[in-house]
């Protein structure tokens, strides 16, 4: 019983909202990597590259501050999703699937922009650590919130 076995219930909630997700930042990313023009809305090309480059922002992010609160600042990003997508998910899902949307968006511009700079093996490694148990749990909270709001429809 417990957390565990409450998260295993709500998996025909939570799992298929992690891979419609997930494939919904696959597509973005891939939408915004092949195609110059949608990059061209996100920045100025010198600023892309900036981002993207070795040493670039993208990979200065990830050490720009100290371990400690780099890692507050991403746990309470992603602690804020996943207790928003409770909350809201009583108003008819639509706050959550926002939210989700928002976040896999998130995700769908890094993936485009770096694999544009031949360098997705650099963002994934950069974000795959801690991104697998943050995101597993806004999928969780998602899925759950999904719930509620199917039951108030």
């Amino acid at each position: 019983a417990g957390f565990p076995a409450a998260v295993y219930r709500s998996r025909h909630w939570w799992v298929p909202t992690a891979v419609l997700s997930t494939v919904v930042a696959a597509l973005l990313g891939w939408w915004i990597g092949t195609h110059p023009e949608v990059q061209a809305a996100i920045a100025a090309p010198e600023d892309l590259r900036a981002m993207t480059r070795p040493g670039g922002k993208y990979e200065t992010y990830y050490s720009s501050h100290p371990a400690a609160s780099f890692a507050a600042q991403v746990w309470t990003n992603n602690a804020q999703a996943a207790a928003l997508c409770l909350v809201l998910g009583a108003f008819l899902c639509i706050p959550v699937i926002w939210i989700l949307f928002l976040n896999m968006l998130n995700l769908g511009v890094g993936i485009g922009l770096m694999s544009s700079a031949g360098r997705l093996d650099v963002f994934l490694g950069l974000v795959l650590p801690h991104g697998l148990l943050e995101l597993t749990a806004v999928f969780v909270a998602a899925g759950t919130g999904l719930r509620l709001g199917w039951a108030v429809i």
